[in-house]
């Protein structure tokens, strides 16, 4: 009886052309893992026609990604270039090429260009750009030719005023220091602060050196006033005496009153009236 072997763990199974037990029967079955699944393949069937259309689009489609990719770096490229051009122009160069409203290929042109040519070209530009009536608001030079004759006519009168507003508060401080700090220098306070106005653009070194003029011009100024107002009082009273000591004789001798006897004292006594007129002046 044929014995049947169930249940069996094959390591391994050698397939042979003379097997050993030429009548026995075996029967193998094989089955896929998960991971060694895949989804049938189609089968391709496009006629050469079809496969021809299919290549000649794809080439197409990558010439004109190509095309379009050429254009932008040659768009950067020619944008590159008119920066770099810019860069180095000159401000002048730059004004005039906007105000002739040149194209980047003009601009191009321009610049190269001899020195002299451009220059000859400029030369209408320059003149009437060193003619242009231009004034200075917060740092910014601005020019009649670039604002227009009214804007620019506001801006000036603005600035006139504004100037002579500050001019006018100058003086006032300065006219206000001259009295306060040197009253004793010769001249009014007007002067004396024109003097100063004048001085403040000079360079510090220079304006510490009238500083010091000046007060050393105001000390000397206000002793000698004190020393002088000090001498006059001595001469006042000295004359004052002499003439009142004719006058106290001229009452003790005439009898009369003060009113009286100082009437002819002026007249026996002249050099000393006059002498007291002159300390008293």
């Amino acid at each position: 009886m044929a014995t049947n072997l169930v249940r069996l763990k094959l390591h391994e199974l050698s397939l042979v052309d003379s097997p050993a037990n030429k009548s026995a029967k075996v029967t193998i079955f094989k089955r896929l893992d998960d991971q060694d699944k895949s989804e049938p393949k189609e089968e391709n069937n496009m006629t050469e026609a079809e496969v021809k259309k299919a290549v000649d689009a794809a080439i197409e489609e990558t010439l004109t990604k190509q095309k379009e990719l050429d254009a932008k770096i040659e768009a950067l490229t020619k944008e590159n270039n008119v920066l770099k051009l810019r860069a180095e122009m000159t401000a002048e160069e730059k004004q005039f090429s906007k105000e002739s409203k040149m194209t980047p290929e003009e601009e191009a042109a321009f610049m190269a260009d001899e020195e002299k040519k451009k220059k000859e070209k400029m030369a209408s530009f320059l003149s009437k750009r060193q003619s242009d009536e231009s004034l200075e608001v917060d740092g910014m030079v601005i020019k009649k030719s670039e604002v227009g004759e009214a804007s620019f006519h506001v801006m000036k009168s603005q600035q006139e005023a504004l100037k002579k507003a500050q001019d006018d508060n100058e003086t006032v401080r300065l006219e206000k220091r001259a009295f306060e700090e040197f009253p004793n220098v010769a001249g009014t306070s007007a002067e004396k602060a024109k003097v100063l106005k004048a001085l403040a653009s000079a360079p510090k070194e220079v304006q510490a050196i009238a500083d010091a003029i000046f007060k050393s011009a105001n000390d000397m100024a206000s002793k000698a006033f004190t020393n002088l107002g000090h001498k006059k009082i001595d001469a006042v009273a000295k004359t004052s005496s002499d003439f009142n000591t004719k006058v106290s004789e001229i009452m003790k001798r005439d009898n009369s009153t003060r009113t009286q006897a100082m009437e002819k004292a002026r007249e026996e006594s002249p050099e000393a009236f006059k002498a007291l007129q002159e300390a008293a002046a």
